[in-house]
Order: structure tokens, then sequence, then C-alpha cells
């Protein structure tokens, strides 16, 4: 079932707790939420996961704050060389405009009546900018600036973008 972002936030704050991780900074949304990279064990060698970049993709949500439980209580799989760090919802503005649909079960007239996805140069994680030849193209969004300071604070081997199955 989709999570609703506050208490999505309070659990894998909760988590991170539990397991003695760091909580950084990395910018804030264009209405002004905090966005945080959540930096889960101490390997070197780093794999960022982040999720909602897509406002009515709210799978990856629910499986980052899935996977930072199970951690809690598997903390040895973080024992290793390899540390993952995890941006809970890159876009938690537009992800909060789908809540209206989300409940236990989804209701396909509810999640059609309340979807909400912004234009594609709305999304933060196509909002990149582009140097070649002829096209150039900066970036605007303060969700990409966060994102790309979460690049490279994390300096990943890989990054994994949680989207849904749709």
């Amino acid at each position: 079932a989709p999570l609703p972002l506050a208490a999505a936030e309070r659990r894998l704050r909760a988590a991170a707790d539990a397991l003695g991780a760091e909580r950084v900074p990395v910018g804030v949304s264009r209405e002004g939420r905090r966005l945080e990279l959540v930096r889960l064990g101490a390997g070197a060698r780093r794999i960022l996961w982040y999720a909602g970049p897509h406002a009515n993709e709210v799978a990856g949500v629910v499986t980052l704050v899935t996977l930072a439980e199970r951690l809690v209580r598997n903390p040895a799989l973080l024992s290793g060389g390899t540390g993952l760090d995890v941006l809970l919802c890159i876009d938690p503005d537009a992800y909060l405009r789908n809540e209206a649909w989300f409940a236990p079960e989804i209701d396909m007239a509810a999640y059609y009546r309340h979807f909400h996805r912004p234009p594609m140069d709305e999304w933060p994680d196509w909002d990149f900018p582009v140097a070649h030849g002829s096209l150039q193209r900066g970036s605007r969004l303060p969700e990409t600036a966060a994102l790309r300071s979460a690049i490279e604070l994390s300096r990943p081997v890989a990054m994994v973008s949680l989207h849904n199955g749709e």
C-alpha cells in the first residue's frame, strides 16, 4: 500500500537512528521541504538509492522504508565494504499531491480522480544539465540540485532509481 510521506519519513528516521546512520541535508524542494541523504553502513563503496522520481510512482518510497527497517533487524548486512545511501523521495511536493488516492487498497476511481504527475520538464531526474554540441540546457530545479549533491557526496558505484511497475 502507498505510504504517506510523513509516515515514511518518521519510519526512515527511526530506522536510521536505530542503525546510527548519518543524515545529511542535500537540499530543499521547490516548496521548501528538506531533502536529506541517509547514510547506512560505513562501507567505502556506496550504493545510492532514491525514490519518488515521478510523483505517482509511490512504490519506491515504501521499498526504501522497508529496506531500512529490515536492515535494523539484520544490521550485520551493513558490516561489509558496501554502504547504502538513501534519498527517500526526490520530489516530495509532487508526491504529496498524490496522497489523496492513497488507501490500504488502491481504488482505481480515486487514483484517476486524484492522480498527479507534473510535466516532464519538472521531473528532477530529467532536469540534469546537458552540454552536447549545440544542445545546451542548464538545470533549474532545486530537487535536481539536491540529487546532484547526493551523488557527489555518495560517489556511488551503483545508483538505483526506484520507479513503479505499472
